[in-house]
């Protein structure tokens, strides 16, 4: 129900992807290593004559640089970006010139599509999907992009280095609704109050919801994409109340999410070397869109170089924490009170006071998950880096916190004396 950013600048919005059938390419070979259905063959890798079964380079022209862009909707742009970069005969060429339907805007799937199409439990319906390789539109670090085989699932980045690495290809589009109506809800229609009094009655007890779960229920005083009563915009939206409150006896149905440049003046993004405080980027963008943020620090403050989760007695200790929704007001409360030295994650996190509010806070290992996982959060929201973040949770070994890597949503426990970003976050 939520539209996401998709066309040539990621400023439309679209809520469907489609896929080319089987045969899109012309006549059908054998598929490499057996196709899941009837019949056993696919245009994927070329027809005959053209490919001949073989498939595709990604893109056999080494000196240009692609963009890394890995959400759904950005194929198109991605394939855009390639096709003016990358040598006749490539992949981008060869499903940008489908022309299923009439319409020219069939795309290579961006990772994100990619696994969404694989993920599709009808696909064999589809047909023609060998169990082998396809690329994806979505470079990777210097020569590199990614790819997913469709045996196992499992994405890597595969070498693009020259026009002998060979997979396969099926062109998607994405498209809006037919009536156009595929506005996204970032603006609402009516200022919220700082208080809202049309929430959902909560329960005597409320349970915490599911661990790292999107959830964007409708019909609330707030839905998500609008503004809070913090200026940040509303990421988790559920009509069952969860537990919050410094000692988690209160009940809220709501997250938001500090916005783009809360930290002060803005920084170039860092690279995943900055965790260490090596003060490194990667050229030319390691952020979505933009290249700026300032979770990393501003300019006099951090310098981009993110902030440690914690270096006083808390560092060696093992904090009481909890991971899931809710708790995030409790855990920095906790870590900012009396474990931790101020400059570090949680006391930045509670500096923080848009709206005029004073409970921002370090989200929790489960409210870290759900703002990853909160649809288009790379442009609704804005300025995350593609590195890792700091959750105010505990991990299992005393000297070690959750953090996250936004790129790919990998949790891990690291060293609490590494460098890491830091986006605050409410409940109400």
């Amino acid at each position: 129900t939520i539209p996401f950013a998709c066309g040539a600048d990621m400023a439309s919005s679209c809520n469907f992807l489609e896929v080319a059938p089987n045969g899109w390419n012309g006549t059908k070979v054998k598929c490499n290593g057996g196709c899941g259905g009837s019949p056993d063959k696919t245009s994927d890798w070329g027809q005959k004559g053209i490919g001949t079964g073989r498939g595709y380079p990604y893109c056999s022209n080494v000196n240009k640089y692609i963009p890394r862009v890995y959400v759904i909707g950005s194929g198109f742009t991605n394939t855009s970006v390639m096709l003016a970069v990358c040598k006749s005969g490539d992949a981008a060429e060869q499903v940008r010139g489908y022309t299923g339907g009439g319409m020219l805007d069939w795309s290579l799937p961006s990772q994100g599509e990619l696994n969404a199409l694989y993920s599709y439990p009808d696909r064999n319906s589809i047909g023609g999907f060998a169990a082998d390789d396809y690329w994806s539109s979505s470079s990777e670090r210097g020569n590199y992009a990614w790819y997913q085989d469709f045996a196992t699932g499992l994405q890597f980045g595969g070498t693009r280095l020259d026009d002998q690495i060979l997979m396969g290809i099926r062109p998607v589009r994405a498209f809006s609704t037919p009536s156009g109506s595929a506005s996204p809800s970032a603006s609402p229609s009516a200022s919220p109050s700082a208080s809202p009094s049309a929430s959902p009655s909560p329960s005597a007890s409320p349970s915490a919801p599911e661990f790292g779960a999107d959830v964007c229920d409708e019909g609330l005083e707030y839905a998500c994409g609008d503004a809070g009563p913090g200026t940040g915009t509303v990421f988790y939206a559920s009509s069952e109340p969860f537990p919050c409150g410094a000692d988690r006896a209160s009940s809220c149905n709501f997250l938001e999410a500090a916005p783009k440049g809360w930290n002060g003046e803005l920084v170039r993004c860092p690279t995943s070397d900055a965790r260490k405080g090596q003060n490194q980027y990667q050229e030319p963008s390691y952020c979505w869109y933009g290249n700026t943020t300032s979770d990393y620090g501003h300019a006099g403050l951090g310098a981009g170089r993110g902030y440690e989760y914690c270096s006083g007695k808390g560092e060696k200790n093992k904090l009481p924490t909890r991971d899931e929704i809710g708790a995030g007001y409790s855990n920095t409360s906790m870590m900012a009170s009396r474990w931790c030295d101020s400059g570090d994650a949680g006391h930045l996190a509670r500096g923080y006071t848009g709206g005029g509010l004073t409970d921002w806070s370090l989200p929790s290992k489960g409210e870290l998950h759900a703002l990853w996982r909160y649809p288009g959060f790379q442009y609704a929201i804005g300025g995350f880096a593609c590195v890792q973040y700091w959750s105010s949770s505990n991990g299992f070994k005393a000297n070690r916190a959750h953090a996250m890597n936004f790129l790919n949503g990998f949790d891990g426990e690291y060293t609490k004396s590494d460098n890491f970003g830091v986006r605050p976050v409410r409940a109400f």
